[in-house]
């Protein structure tokens, strides 16, 4: 037995093989290398598409259901978690408003233009507050009561995104927020 064993450690086949899985293990290992360095989120390509797709599909019944005079462009989060649906929408000329809604969970994305005359107020009484920033931008996240909210000020336009589907959550559509147009 020993010497089949031995036989068939030394064996041609199994030196292919290992060959093989070597080669296959330093290539794949060298893209995903050359992915993260070039900022390329493997994870979001591979694992996220249902949720790219969820926004997409959300962006578009936004657009559908514009108004004309509604902001010419705004922040919309890449990441929509799945099955949320929106229930209430508000546009003018300097603001929007976006509810969405799976069965008790939901979240806002409420945005301004910065030019308006606005103040902006956030009751931290008995919250848990923090700076943040965010791709450059600054901000502060808040919770109370279960609920929780990020503020962004992306230069000419602020941006709150609030509910209650925690704070990982909201944190990621923050972090995906893109610039489109009308």
């Amino acid at each position: 037995r020993m010497h089949c064993i031995k036989r068939s450690l030394n064996s041609r086949a199994l030196k292919r093989v290992a060959s093989v899985l070597l080669t296959v293990g330093v290539v794949s290992g060298s893209f995903i290398f050359l992915a993260e360095a070039n900022d390329i989120s493997l994870y979001e390509t591979i694992f996220l598409r249902e949720e790219r797709y969820t926004s997409i599909e959300t962006y578009k019944q936004i657009l559908s259901e514009n108004h004309e005079n509604s902001l010419e462009y705004f922040y919309f989060p890449k990441y929509i978690p799945v099955g949320f649906e929106i229930i209430d929408q508000y546009t003018s000329q300097f603001d929007r408003y976006i509810r969405m809604q799976k069965e008790n969970q939901y979240f806002c994305i409420s945005q301004w233009s910065n030019s308006s005359n606005r103040n902006i107020k956030n009751d931290t009484e008995n919250s848990e507050f923090q700076e943040i920033e965010i791709k450059g931008y600054s901000g502060f996240y808040s919770e109370k009561d279960e609920k929780q909210s990020i503020y962004l000020n992306m230069g000419n336009i602020s941006i709150n995104i609030y509910g209650n589907i925690g704070k990982k959550e909201l944190f990621r559509m923050a972090e995906n927020l893109e610039l489109l147009g009308k």
